[in-house]
């Protein structure tokens, strides 16, 4: 029913309340502080209801993750152009190495290229367990991992430059496999 009031009932314990009517106009004034807090309850939802709305879009593209993987518990970075150049010297040791993006895998954020003024490392990720954003590329990164010599087989070699989005011609000049300098980093932290 419309226009009803629950008020405690003393009479049925075993229910605890029962419904009345509210008298007409004459009695308004018994009732309109219920009516009061009614509304205001009402008012107080919607201002809630409101107020969580509003705050969605705002937050929803403040808070862009800038890390991914492991957090990075190295400070001091070594020159990416030392570790590229003498990747020996770092052999199964963890390091940190600090660079610009140069180009990441367009399917998923599996791989990036990081690079200085001179040289640059492909960048993939300790078992395959997290990827960057898409959209890194020109972004300064900072990755905490292992660094050694590889060589990238054609097929794969091939694969890279594809998701890289290369164009067809330069993935068609792949004829021999490509010794590179492969960092695996285990967590990684863009700086901007």
């Amino acid at each position: 029913m419309t226009g009803e009031v629950t008020i405690p009932n003393r009479q049925h314990p075993a229910s605890g309340r029962r419904r009345v009517r509210p008298p007409s106009s004459a009695a308004a004034a018994f009732f309109f502080p219920t009516a009061i807090r009614y509304t205001l309850t009402v008012i107080r939802s919607w201002s809630a209801a409101a107020l969580v709305a509003l705050s969605l879009p705002l937050s929803a593209g403040a808070a862009e993750k800038k890390s991914f993987g492991s957090a990075i518990t190295l400070t001091q970075p070594v020159e990416l152009a030392d570790a590229l150049t003498k990747p020996e010297k770092y052999h199964g040791k963890e390091i940190l190495v600090e660079g610009h993006v140069r180009s990441v895998c367009q399917k998923k954020g599996c791989w990036m290229m990081i690079g200085d003024d001179k040289r640059e490392a492909r960048v993939t990720f300790k078992d395959y367990a997290f990827f960057v954003p898409k959209n890194s590329k020109g972004k300064r990164v900072r990755a905490q991992g292992i660094v050694f010599r590889d060589t990238v087989p054609v097929k794969d070699a091939k694969h890279y430059l594809k998701d890289a989005g290369a164009p067809k011609a330069e993935i068609e000049k792949v004829k021999e496999p490509v010794p590179t300098v492969t960092f695996t980093a285990s967590g990684v932290a863009f700086l901007d």
